[in-house]
């Protein structure tokens, strides 16, 4: 994502950092990026919504690491949100991952513990279901809120759907796509037989991302 941002022309420096698990880390990156001559650096958050990460971790980090550079301008942008091409991002997977038309789609998304900041998810299914494209969607959650994920599957077979494909609204392959997605999914064929239900890709690497990264940059976090 920061070479695609870097070869758009986004800004005059880009690059990448990890709060956990993996390098370079944020103090890393901003370290590089001031060597280089930056002088005012704004942090884009790669989340969908916000949340703990976004409110906490992050404005805590960037405020050390704002006193070890007194002189520079240090700031935060908003997550993802709700954006045109996320939306046509999860319609590519979704079609990928065998809906149609008559299909229902649901959404598998981690969220927010706070339910205000679940709106952009929300959103994005209500963009999906004003384009008709196709015949039901809906968000279910891995933990954080309601409705859960298989409480969601339940209420789409409810509601008359025969074909469900789930896209998980997750942006890496990690454990709650590989695992507990994965896992309600196979639970959920067990439970519904005469119910065709498929797994679609995460939303993983598209150059729709970037899309939403370099147009959400000026949107300073509050």
């Amino acid at each position: 994502m920061a070479a695609r941002l870097r070869e758009r022309g986004a800004a005059p420096l880009v690059a990448a950092a990890l709060l956990n698990y993996s390098r370079p880390t944020l103090g890393e990156a901003l370290d590089r990026l001031v060597q280089r001559g930056a002088t005012a650096v704004t942090v884009l958050p790669y989340f969908l919504v916000a949340g703990h990460f976004t409110r906490v971790v992050l404005p805590q980090a960037l405020a050390v690491l704002q006193m070890a550079h007194p002189g520079l301008t240090l700031m935060q942008a908003a997550p993802l949100g709700v954006h045109p091409a996320l939306v046509a991002l999860v319609r590519q997977r979704a079609v990928a991952g065998g809906a149609k038309r008559e299909s229902a789609v649901l959404l598998a998304a981690h969220g927010s513990r706070d339910p205000q900041d679940n709106a952009p998810i929300l959103a994005v299914a209500a963009l999906l279901r004003a384009a008709g494209a196709f015949g039901a969607v809906s968000v279910g959650y891995l933990g954080l809120n309601e409705p859960s994920l298989p409480a969601a599957i339940a209420a789409a077979v409810t509601a008359g759907a025969r074909h469900l494909v789930v896209v998980p609204y997750l942006l890496q392959l990690g454990k709650h796509t590989a695992e507990d997605v994965t896992a309600a999914v196979a639970t959920a064929r067990q439970g519904y037989p005469s119910v065709q239900i498929q797994l679609a890709a995460q939303l993983g690497y598209d150059p729709l991302l970037v899309e939403v990264l370099a147009t959400h940059r000026s949107r300073i976090s509050e």
